[in-house]
């Protein structure tokens, strides 16, 4: 019988989980990593969007097999202002690595890099996107940010250097100048949901021209920038990728600035499928698509895409800036 003036034992939990709160928090429920956005409308898994940077934590508890499919994509590349029309910006980096340890009792620092800015300036470059890391402490991964697109001007002797390196490499605008201009080149371009080499998937951009003076489009994760032509050339598209549970493309390049002395009044290029801003055009009778201004357009939010360059400068026409990066983590349920 129980006495009540006797000192009995304190509760001890249930089957050796121990008292207290946190043995009661460990039968309640399996130990979760947290960070980022998570999701599990994929079917099967958990999804861990990072659109700023953060941190994922992966407490003990979890299972020490569990492995990640992890997306890393750079900042995007920054559009050139140019007197015919600036090069686009260059798509970030895009890394996929299919499988990859998380660990228990973890904590991964996530940088997500910012877009380079488009530039105002004549005869300016565009600023390379920053990048984007998964900084895992045994298997970090760095997305380089896109190359910025080259603008020139009129009257120069010379064509300028080529585009800046970066995750694709940027497209080049030539003005009035004697050459066509070539970009950096970035990692080799891949193809949809494949595996990354270790540099990450990225194309070069494309050359500027002379006479039809149309300034040539950033490279995206899977195609080249556009050369310039009667028109300026369009982005490179980007990679597509189901880690979301959804076909979604990342990496797409900037148009080509546009001049309106070119023929058809000079058509800036389109973006690359995954965010590439279009490419600025001075006429309203250019396109349908026309925004009013001539500026290059940004490219898209958390894609990686480049920025459009700027249209005819006179006055300035600024290239759009790139589109900041993204990581996405996604793991099969437990």
């Amino acid at each position: 019988m129980f006495d009540f003036f006797k000192k009995e034992k304190p509760f001890q939990g249930f089957n050796g989980f121990g008292g207290g709160a946190a043995g009661l928090a460990m039968f309640s429920g399996k130990a979760e990593i947290t960070g980022g956005t998570k999701s599990t409308a994929r079917s099967g898994y958990t999804v861990h969007t990072f659109t700023s940077s953060g941190s994922l934590v992966a407490p003990d508890g979890i299972p020490g097999s569990l492995t990640a499919e992890v997306l890393v994509v750079g900042g995007g590349g920054g559009g050139a202002a140019g007197d015919s029309g600036g090069g686009g910006g260059g798509a970030g980096a895009l890394h996929f690595i299919p499988s990859t340890p998380i660990g228990q009792d973890v904590t991964i620092p996530v940088t997500i890099g910012n877009g380079g800015g488009g530039n105002p300036t004549i005869a300016h470059t565009g600023s390379q996107g920053a990048s984007s890391v998964w900084n895992h402490p045994t298997a970090p991964i760095t997305a380089i940010g896109g190359g910025g697109g080259t603008g020139t001007r009129i009257g120069h002797l010379t064509a300028p250097a080529g585009g800046s390196t970066g995750g694709s490499g940027a497209g080049n605008g030539n003005g009035n100048g004697p050459y066509n201009v070539t970009s950096a080149t970035g990692a080799p371009g891949g193809s949809d949901n494949a595996a990354s080499p270790p540099a990450g998937w990225g194309r070069t951009g494309g050359t500027g021209s002379k006479p039809a003076i149309g300034a040539g489009g950033g490279g995206g994760a899977g195609q080249g920038g556009g050369g310039g032509g009667s028109n300026a050339g369009d982005g490179g598209d980007g990679l597509a990728y189901t880690i979301t549970g959804s076909s979604v493309h990342y990496a797409g390049g900037g148009g080509g600035g546009a001049d309106p002395f070119a023929p058809n009044n000079g058509i800036g290029g389109d973006g690359g499928d995954g965010g590439g801003g279009k490419g600025g055009m001075l006429l309203p009778t250019s396109d349908p698509n026309w925004d009013g201004t001539g500026n290059g357009a940004n490219g898209t939010a958390n894609t990686g895409g480049g920025g459009g360059g700027g249209g005819y400068v006179n006055p300035n026409r600024a290239g759009g800036n790139g589109g900041t990066g993204v990581v996405i983590v996604a793991y099969a349920n437990y």
